[in-house]
Order: structure tokens, then C-alpha cells, then sequence
């Protein structure tokens, strides 16, 4: 599992704390601390809903706290051959690495 694997290799430094969660990103626990960070990478474009996710992260942050997102942004001239890629490739990658899409559960590590 990812979790495993990113415990082992990810450390904190310089007096930081580091907490790796596997959680339903649409779907998460009320955390007992709130975050300061919730970095978000090029995992958002999967979620059954980017607006359920907002709002998911939103009650588990701090007020102030920063929300990195890096996730793909779709130009109106490339609109046609995302819709296709999507469909052909992406979609099954998806379905084939985290399920299927109608479980609205997809696995994501945050920091």
C-alpha cells in the first residue's frame, strides 16, 4: 500500500510533523487537530466531485491555512482531444489503479 511506502521514505525535518492519512478524499473524518497545509497533487481531476473535496478539506483546516492544489487545467482548444483521452485511457487507468469511479472511493495520501 502507498501509505506503507511513503511512511518509510517521508520524514519530518527541522522540527516539522508529518501526518500521512489514507482517507476517501470526498469523504473525510473530522480530524481532532486541523491542518495547516493540504497540498492536493494532480489528484483532484479523479474525484467523483472537486467541490465535495473542497469542501471536505475546508473543515479540516486551519483558519489561514494554506490548500495547494497542482492538477490539470483544460484549454478550450484541447477540450475535444481531452474528452477522448479521457474516455479511451484515463478512465480505465483509474478504474484499474483505484476502482471503479461509482464508488466514490479513491485513495489519496495528504501531508
Amino acid at each position: 500500500m502507498l501509505i506503507i511506502r511513503a511512511r518509510e521514505i517521508i520524514k519530518p525535518k527541522n522540527d516539522n510533523r508529518i501526518e500521512l492519512i489514507c482517507a476517501n478524499a470526498c469523504n473525510l473524518p473530522k480530524f481532532q487537530q486541523l491542518f495547516d497545509y493540504v497540498i492536493a497533487l494532480e489528484c483532484i481531476f479523479s474525484f467523483p466531485s472537486r467541490e465535495t473535496f473542497f469542501q471536505e478539506v475546508r473543515k479540516n483546516m486551519k483558519t489561514g491555512g494554506e490548500f495547494i492544489v497542482v492538477d490539470f487545467i483544460i484549454n478550450d482548444k484541447i477540450y475535444y482531444f481531452w474528452q477522448k483521452f479521457e474516455k479511451q485511457v484515463l478512465n480505465r487507468l483509474i478504474t484499474d489503479t483505484y476502482g471503479s469511479k461509482a464508488t466514490n472511493k479513491v485513495k489519496f495520501i495528504c501531508l
